[in-house]
């Protein structure tokens, strides 16, 4: 496997459900690829690519999710980002008045990914797993040592396996309709190139008395499966 920290460094976390009967989905989806998506890629300096992913529990809370990754974390603090003006030509008003937004801004801490290149952005079928742990510090350096040395090539093995980028929680904005105090320390995102990820591929991966270990000193742990609707933005460019 190969490990890497290079650019992007960080990722804004986009989770929505609407609760204005005023909003359709489609046209929620056309605000963010044909006025959303073209102005957060004009910031200076700022994103190039953007993604957007549906939740294949149709009983989540969150039925959609948007991932803008960024050049650099610090940006979410800039004022080229605070300052910048959206406009909402095609809705009715704010989206911020008309769904509810599960905001996060993630700090990159490693990927994990064949040594074979595949081509295009970003897999078919994103599997996000929440996870926190009771033992604070300490649990930054057995995740890492767990997916490091067994986790990740363990998944390397399901078919249709991707790459693995692995965050670290930096804050939930105030206007996120989530506190940064409810949300998981650490988010692992997994990359298939096919929707149909086979439950007992995945359940060997987790029979392992490490990963026993490991996932049950958490006090956190959320699944969620999302899929791939839009990718748009600079070429070459990923999670």
């Amino acid at each position: 496997m190969l490990a890497s920290t290079m650019a992007p460094s960080g990722i804004i976390y986009v989770g929505s459900h609407i609760t204005d009967p005023a909003l359709s989905q489609d046209l929620l989806n056309r605000w963010y690829y044909e006025t959303h998506f073209p102005e957060i890629f004009a910031i200076p300096n700022g994103p190039q690519v953007g993604f957007r992913f549906k939740n294949a529990k149709e009983s989540a809370t969150f039925h959609h999710l948007t991932l803008v990754p960024l050049p650099s974390l610090a940006l979410v603090d800039s004022p080229d980002f605070t300052n910048a003006k959206y406009t909402y030509d095609l809705l009715p008003k704010s989206h911020l008045e008309l769904a509810e937004f599960d905001i996060r801004y993630y700090e990159k801490v490693r990927t994990f990914e064949d040594q074979v290149p595949k081509d295009g952005r970003i897999g078919k079928c994103l599997v996000a797993i929440d996870i926190d742990s009771d033992k604070g510090d300490e649990a930054e350096k057995d995740f890492d040592a767990w997916y490091n040395l067994q986790q990740a090539d363990m998944l390397s093995v399901i078919p249709g396996y991707r790459r693995t980028t692995c965050y670290k929680l930096k804050e939930a904005p105030s206007f996120s309709a989530t506190n940064s105090g409810d949300v998981p320390r650490y988010l692992a995102l997994h990359e298939y190139d096919s929707t149909d990820v086979k439950a007992e591929h995945v359940k060997l991966c987790l029979k392992t008395e490490w990963n026993n270990t490991t996932l049950g000193d958490s006090r956190s742990f959320v699944r969620d499966i999302w899929i791939t609707i839009h990718e748009q933005g600079r070429e070459g460019f990923g999670l």
